[in-house]
């Protein structure tokens, strides 16, 4: 063997040992191959709440299902949640792959924002990823503002239950008057 056949072969083995460990960091959530996979798995399909300040309108096509957690309601482990959704649009049961997120995440009937937020971004299939650190327990709102490509905005404000979760809660958007589950009601 010559010496470059051998110096090839040596950064080739040298190169696979190194990507070995890499492998389990590279995908640290769910991996959806197609868009019929994941609107096929667990979750929870939303369509917009009405709310007259956006373009909101209950019968608007645009749904987003929750991929990861697939319950916003339990089993939400306080603290840093990787959270992905499915925005699809169910008249030609197509995925939305151009829209533009805007998040925020904030306690419920507490003044605090979320300690580490990554905004969602597309990664593929209709698939949007992004991140919220849940700090405490408890309610918490992630307020998703979603742009599609033909300037609708739309909002999702969805409401989190991080922790143990003692009740049924039910409502998966947050509202102005109902009990979060964190011992009083809101009263706006």
């Amino acid at each position: 063997m010559t010496s470059n056949r051998r110096a090839a072969a040596l950064l080739g083995v040298t190169m696979t040992l190194l990507a070995v460990p890499l492998t389990g960091c590279i995908s640290a959530g769910p991996s959806f191959d197609s868009y019929q996979e994941a609107k096929g798995s667990d979750g929870v399909v939303l369509a917009a709440p009405d709310a007259p300040s956006l373009d909101n309108d209950p019968d608007h096509p645009l749904r987003i299902k929750t991929l990861s957690p697939s319950d916003p309601q339990s089993g939400v482990p306080t603290g840093e949640n990787d959270l992905y959704f499915l925005l699809f649009d169910s008249e030609t049961d197509e995925p939305v792959i151009d829209a533009q997120i805007s998040m925020d995440v904030s306690k419920s009937h507490e003044d605090l924002e979320s300690s580490h937020t990554q905004t969602p971004t597309h990664s593929g299939n209709g698939v949007y990823h992004g991140v919220a650190t849940f700090d405490k327990p408890e309610g918490w709102i992630v307020d998703l503002t979603i742009t599609l490509s033909d300037g609708t905005t739309l909002a999702f404000p969805l409401h989190y239950h991080a922790g143990e979760t003692d009740h049924e809660h039910g409502d998966y958007f947050h509202t102005e008057n109902h009990d979060h589950g964190d011992g009083h009601e809101d009263e706006h």
